[in-house]
């Protein structure tokens, strides 16, 4: 009914100019004095004719509509299914879109090799800060004081941010090396507690442990 009505608008011009030729036509023949009947003949198979030609204008227009909504869902891959125009606007309609689909199609592909760009210089540079992070955790870990300790609590917020940033970058990557299988929920626990432990003890927290049993 919408795509009626629609059709209907945008063809209410011409029913207004048919119906104004009609009336100027039965007012000439009653000024004349000729018979109103053959106007009316005249204007009631024009009627039909218009109808019969809006009828088969409408089929068509609803079928490019249904075919243009089929486009709509494959515009954002190509443009070359878009019905065949029929006058000089719908052409240049067709030209707009199909070069607004070249630039989109350029803007993708520039962002495309940006974001590439980015996540190889990002993945390179959390890797190369491993090493130095390494070799601090050595040289730190070489004195038992307590201004050490406090440095390798620092340093461990800093891999731990470090590897953050290597798990976001590894979201989006076609090749991963995450591997799904069952875990034991107590070995992944005991593992984060270890990591921690020395900032339990330097923070003298106490914490009480009891396994889980459960399976991830």
């Amino acid at each position: 009914m919408k795509l009626f009505w629609s059709y209907f608008r945008s063809h209410i011009s011409g029913m207004i100019a048919f119906f104004l030729c009609c009336a100027i036509f039965l007012l000439i023949f009653s000024l004349c004095d000729l018979r109103i009947e053959a106007v009316l003949y005249g204007s009631v198979l024009s009627a039909v004719v218009c109808l019969t030609l809006f009828g088969a204008g409408f089929f068509r227009y609803y079928r490019k509509c249904m075919s243009l909504r089929q486009v709509q869902k494959e515009i954002l891959i190509t443009t070359q299914h878009l019905p065949a125009p029929r006058d000089m606007q719908e052409q240049i309609y067709q030209e707009l879109l199909e070069e607004l689909y070249r630039n989109q199609q350029k803007l993708s592909q520039k962002w495309q090799m940006q974001y590439s760009d980015m996540m190889e210089y990002y993945t390179a540079w959390t890797h190369q800060m491993k090493t130095p992070i390494a070799a601090m955790r050595l040289h730190l870990q070489a004195a038992d004081t307590p201004e050490n300790h406090m440095l390798l609590e620092d340093l461990q917020r800093i891999e731990q941010y470090v590897e953050m940033v290597l798990c976001y970058l590894r979201l989006d990557s076609d090749s991963t090396d995450y591997l799904f299988v069952q875990c034991d929920l107590d070995s992944i626990v005991r593992q984060a507690v270890r990591r921690f432990s020395s900032q339990f003890i330097h923070r003298k927290i106490r914490l009480e442990y009891a396994p889980l049993h459960c399976q991830v």
